[in-house]
């Protein structure tokens, strides 16, 4: 079944820096990412203002990042409880037969969440406290040969990547007392407008 096109107001907005680039916006994004929270419950555990963070909760939801999944009534009033918008995983041939379209708004949904968790590790003073962090970026032109070999380097890079957080997950939780580092996984390969 066709669905019919949403109107300008509707759509998301696709500028990321709209979701990501308000530091507590931010912060509400990956609360939300985890766990489906209330604007209250997310103000106690950030220390931020209610109001604040149910603007930022409703412009989250205003642009298709987030969703209301439950309302409760608590007390005379009513509980708003929201969750990130869940996009699914998919493998390289399923994503591959999705149109345009729904690949560009996975991939904005990852960058959104990546832009968010990297600006609230910047401000934490965390990003590059580490000195064997990496973060990188450079320009190529590469023929199609060169996109594909690329494009696999990536994909065993994700592999591995996944199979020693996994190997770590397995030693922390036979070993409760093992320190454990929060860490963000990201890399991206994609196309640019050529220039003109």
């Amino acid at each position: 079944m066709k669905q019919e096109p949403k109107s300008a107001q509707e759509r998301p907005d696709p500028t990321l820096g709209t979701v990501a680039g308000h530091p507590l916006r931010a912060r509400c994004l990956t609360l939300l990412a985890d766990a489906a929270l209330s604007p209250k419950e997310i103000a106690d555990r950030l220390g931020a203002e209610l109001d604040d963070v149910s603007y930022h909760v409703r412009t989250l939801k205003r642009l298709g990042a987030v969703e209301l999944v439950a309302q409760e009534p608590v007390r005379g009033a009513v509980r708003h409880v929201y969750r990130a918008v869940k996009r699914p995983m998919a493998s390289d041939k399923a994503y591959a037969r999705l149109p345009a379209a729904k690949r560009q708004d996975l991939s904005r949904w990852i960058l959104e969440l990546s832009l968010a968790e990297a600006a609230i590790s910047l401000e934490a003073g965390t990003f590059a406290r580490r000195r064997d962090h990496h973060v990188s970026r450079f320009p190529a032109r590469v023929d199609e040969q060169g996109w594909k070999d690329i494009a696999r380097i990536y994909d065993r890079a994700l592999v591995e990547a996944m199979d020693v957080a996994a190997a770590s997950a397995e030693r922390l939780s036979r070993d409760p007392g093992r320190p454990g580092i929060d860490t963000r996984v990201t890399a991206s390969v994609f196309e640019v407008p050529e220039k003109k």
